[in-house]
C-alpha cells in the first residue's frame, strides 16, 4: 500500500463525516468518488498480476474481499437495528434484509438504499465492483495504450450521454447510488492504475526525485487547491454532475500526485506520512462505516438530555466518539474478525 494514500482515505472520511454531522454536501460526494476510484487503483496494486497470471481464483478473491468488509457491516447493521427497533413494522424487515445481503443500492427509493445502517449502500456498489473486477482487469491489461484510451473516451461519453438524459430527480438514485454508475468511477481507478504502471513508476519518479524540495511541495498544494476550487464551483454544477463526476478529475489528480511523490515528496507528503495520520487511515473504514450511527445515537442523547444541538459542542462530540470506538472495533473486532476468517478460508482451492 502507498503509505500517503493511506493516510488520504483518512482525510476524505472526515468529509463524508461533515457531510452527515454538519451538511457539507459536497464531502459526501468528493469522499464517495474519492474511495471508489482509489478502490479500483489500489486494487490492481495488489491483484492485478495475480488475476492476469491465474494465481488466484475468481472465487478465493471475492472471498477476501467480503471477509474484508462484512463483519463490520454485520456488527454496524445490528447496531443500526437496535437504533430503528422501535419503529419495526412488517416492510422494514424486508428492507432491512435487502440491507443484510448488501443488495440495497439496487432498489431506487431512498427508503431502501439508505436504510439501516443508511452508508452501507457505499458496501453494496462496492462489493458489486468486487464481482467484476477480475473481468475489467483482465480485459484492460490485454490492450495497448492506445486501444485503453480509446475505451476511457467511449467510457465517458456512454456516461455522460447517461447523466444528460436523466432528469435531476435522478441524481441520488441512479447517478449517486446504483452500482451500474458507480463502476465508473471504480474502472477510472482501474485505467489510472494502468497508466502509472505502464509509465509512471520510471518516467514520473524519475522526475518528481530530481526536482527540488520546494517545487514537489508547490506541486502537492496545486492538487489541494485544484480540490478546493472544486469545492467553490460545486453549488453552481447540476446535480447529476456534482454529485460524481464533478469529483473525478480532483481525485485522479490528487491519487496520482501522491502516488508518484510517496517516496520522496513534498511538504504535504511529508505531512499525510506522519504516523498519527497513517493510524487513522488505519481505521478509516472503521471510523466511516460507524460515524453515521454515532451521530444518530448522539441526537437522540441530546434530546433525551434536554441538550441543544450546537455544532460547537456536537460536531467535535461527534468526531471523538467516533474515533475512540473506530479505533476499538477496529483493533478488538474488525482486524481479529478478519484475520480469523481469512485463515479459515486460507485454503480454497486455487483455480483460474
Amino acid at each position: 500500500m502507498l503509505i500517503s494514500l493511506q493516510a488520504l482515505r483518512g482525510i476524505f472520511a472526515i468529509f463524508i463525516f461533515l457531510n452527515h454531522a454538519a451538511g457539507f454536501d459536497a464531502g459526501g460526494d468528493v469522499g464517495v468518488a474519492f474511495f471508489f476510484i482509489l478502490s479500483g487503483f489500489v486494487l490492481c496494486n495488489r491483484y492485478e498480476s495475480r488475476i492476469c497470471e491465474r494465481q488466484i481464483s475468481f472465487r478465493r478473491f471475492l472471498t477476501r474481499r467480503v471477509t474484508k468488509i462484512y463483519p463490520l457491516h454485520l456488527l454496524c447493521f445490528a447496531a443500526a437495528v437496535v437504533l430503528q427497533l422501535r419503529i419495526v413494522d412488517f416492510s422494514l424487515f424486508r428492507i432491512w434484509m435487502l440491507n443484510l445481503l448488501l443488495l440495497q443500492s439496487w432498489i431506487p427509493n431512498p427508503d431502501v438504499y439508505f436504510s439501516a445502517n443508511a452508508v452501507s449502500w457505499f458496501l453494496s456498489d462496492i462489493l458489486f465492483c468486487y464481482a467484476v473486477f477480475p473481468f475489467i482487469v483482465r480485459y484492460v491489461r490485454s490492450r495497448r495504450m492506445p486501444e485503453l484510451l480509446r475505451f476511457a473516451v467511449v467510457l465517458l461519453a456512454v456516461y455522460f450521454a447517461g447523466v444528460f438524459l436523466l432528469p435531476d430527480r435522478f441524481s441520488n438514485p441512479i447517478v449517486y447510488v446504483n452500482p451500474l454508475s458507480r463502476v465508473f468511477d471504480f474502472i477510472l481507478g482501474i485505467i489510472l492504475w494502468q497508466l502509472w504502471h505502464d509509465y509512471g513508476k520510471t518516467q514520473l519518479s524519475a522526475r518528481a526525485e530530481s526536482m527540488s524540495f520546494a517545487s514537489k511541495s508547490a506541486v502537492e498544494i496545486s492538487s489541494a487547491a485544484l480540490l478546493a476550487a472544486t469545492f467553490f464551483v460545486y453549488p453552481h454544477v447540476p446535480a447529476n454532475i456534482a454529485t460524481a463526476s464533478l469529483w473525478w478529475l480532483p481525485a485522479i489528480v490528487i491519487i496520482s500526485v501522491f502516488t508518484v511523490m510517496d517516496k520522496a515528496g513534498g511538504a504535504v507528503t511529508r505531512l499525510l506520512q506522519d504516523k498519527w495520520l497513517l493510524r487513522f487511515g488505519d481505521i478509516s473504514f472503521a471510523f466511516y462505516m460507524m460515524h453515521y450511527l454515532v451521530i444518530r445515537y448522539a441526537e437522540i442523547a441530546y434530546d433525551k438530555l434536554g441538550w441543544p444541538l450546537s455544532p460547537w459542542t456536537f460536531l467535535p462530540f461527534c468526531f471523538i466518539v467516533t474515533v475512540c470506538s473506530s479505533y476499538l472495533v477496529y483493533r478488538y473486532y474488525e482486524k481479529p474478525v478478519e484475520n480469523l476468517l481469512r485463515h479459515r478460508t486460507h485454503g480454497i482451492k486455487k483455480t483460474a
